[in-house]
């Protein structure tokens, strides 16, 4: 993916931070059980944060799609016991959500309950939802993966964005992001 407005958003983004990250072309995560039925109904969940939030450029649906996978199967959510590492903040978040609406509730958060019975095969949470960032470049200040986006940039990818939501047609959307 490159977009055309590549150039344009890096420049507004340069301006405010010329020793910062920017990273472009950084595509969605959507499982391959994205479009799913849970206890009789159709579920399309989509979780829309602000940015991927580090490098590198041009991340492939594919590669994201391997990255967010095996977080799901390497970490455990935060707040549970084991040998595995624990998911960042965002990821754990995002575990209770999906943990919530699949109807696998918060009691038993092991690694092992996070997956479902499908069409005779367990899948991870992690294949059962998008995972759709509202920018499609990460800039950030260099120190930390703190969001240094700019209203060019926010502007830009709006319908980029809206694009995305049209071809995924969610039937509920989380909106995750920081307080301010």
């Amino acid at each position: 993916f490159v977009c055309e407005h590549k150039t344009c958003c890096e420049s507004s983004f340069r301006g405010d931070h010329p020793a910062g990250d920017f990273f472009e072309g950084q595509l969605h995560h959507i499982g391959s059980h994205y479009d799913v039925i849970a206890a009789g109904k159709p579920i399309r969940l989509l979780v829309a944060g602000m940015s991927y939030g580090h490098g590198p450029d041009h991340v492939s649906l594919d590669s994201r799609r391997s990255n967010i996978l095996s977080t799901g199967r390497g970490y455990r959510a935060r707040g549970s016991e084991g040998k595995q590492p624990a998911r960042n903040p965002h990821m754990s978040g995002t575990t209770f959500v999906l943990r919530v609406v699949f109807g696998l509730g918060l009691d038993d958060v092991s690694p092992e309950s996070e997956f479902l019975p499908i069409a005779g095969s367990a899948v991870h949470l992690f294949d059962m939802f998008a995972l759709a960032d509202f920018l499609l470049c990460s800039a950030t200040d260099n120190k930390t993966t703190a969001d240094c986006s700019t209203p060019t940039m926010q502007k830009n990818c709006g319908g980029h964005f809206r694009k995305a939501l049209e071809i995924l047609e969610p039937t509920l959307i989380v909106a995750q992001g920081t307080g301010g």
